[in-house]
This record gives C-alpha cells, sequence and structure tokens, in this order.
C-alpha cells in the first residue's frame, strides 16, 4: 500500500514575517551588544535569542504535514492524538461550513479512545466529540486540497485496507 502525505504550504507571508522577526531580534542584540554599556550579559542573550530565531524558522520545512497515512494507520499533529490505527477508524466524514470545514476522523470506539489519553487530551477530545461527533477533527487549513478530496481519498485508503484484511 502507498502512504500518502497530506501537506499545507508555508505561504511566503509566513516566511517574509519569521525573517523579519529574525532580523528584528538580531539587530536589537547587535545594537544593545554595542550600546549596552557594560551589560554585555543581556546583549550576548538577546543576541541568542536571535540566532536561534533564524535556526529555529529557516530550518523547517517548506510545508507542514498535519495528516499522513502509513501501513498501520494514520498520522497527525493535532488535537493531541500522534496516531490512529486503521483498525479503530470506521470512515472518514466532513463538515462543511461557510468559513470553516473540517475533515472528521470516525472512530469505532471513541468513548474507549478518550480515555485512553492524558487528562488535558481528553478535555479536548471529548470537547471535539460534543461539537463534531468524534474525537479528532482536523481544520480545512490543514490542506492544500479541500475536505472533499481529502475525505475521499483517505475512505478510498480505508476501504483498500478492509478490502485487504
Amino acid at each position: 500500500m502507498e502512504n500518502t502525505v497530506f501537506n499545507r504550504p508555508i505561504s511566503e507571508y509566513t516566511k517574509e514575517r519569521n525573517l523579519r522577526i529574525t532580523t528584528l531580534v538580531a539587530l536589537a542584540g547587535i545594537y544593545a551588544f554595542t550600546v549596552g554599556n557594560g551589560h554585555v550579559g543581556l546583549s550576548f542573550a538577546v543576541l541568542t535569542v536571535g540566532l536561534m530565531c533564524g535556526a529555529f524558522f529557516f530550518s523547517r520545512p517548506n510545508v507542514v504535514s498535519h495528516l499522513s497515512t502509513t501501513d498501520e494507520g494514520i498520522k497527525t499533529l493535532l488535537n493531541g492524538v500522534n496516531f490512529v490505527s486503521w483498525d479503530d477508524i470506521s470512515e472518514f466524514a466532513g463538515i462543511e461550513g461557510d468559513d470553516k470545514s473540517f475533515l472528521i476522523v470516525e472512530l469505532t470506539n471513541p468513548d474507549e479512545w478518550i480515555n485512553h489519553k492524558s487528562k488535558l487530551k481528553r478535555r479536548v477530545l471529548a470537547l471535539n466529540q460534543s461539537k463534531y461527533g468524534s474525537p479528532i477533527a482536523i481544520p480545512h487549513t490543514s490542506f492544500d486540497s479541500s475536505v472533499r478530496e481529502v475525505r475521499d481519498e483517505l475512505n478510498r485508503i480505508l476501504e483498500l485496507r478492509k478490502a485487504i484484511k
């Protein structure tokens, strides 16, 4: 079976904003270092933070992957969930509104799934369960495709996996 990754490209605006933040913090560090009146520790700290911002912002890839499939299940970075087995998924659905759309991962036993998480994650998942009918709701902003396209592709993969078993 093929593994699928659903990506969202990082916008040019975000890249430009990150560059500006890094530049401003680094310049503040250089200024504090040259005019710091003996506050070398503070100057060094500000300069170090600026360089760390640059390393953090520009070492990241140009796409964000919030959802990917493997042979064992799906991986997601949202909702306090890292991995969901194909056996735990009954189907994928979509909720589409005017300005908000969500991919809903419908689970075979959502209550059991929620109870195995930490207290904070349980609250988030229970809120999603009451609001969307499933603990796992992934916003449309996580994909560069529509929720409908992602849902259809994931349901296709799920059906293939069920047919193999």
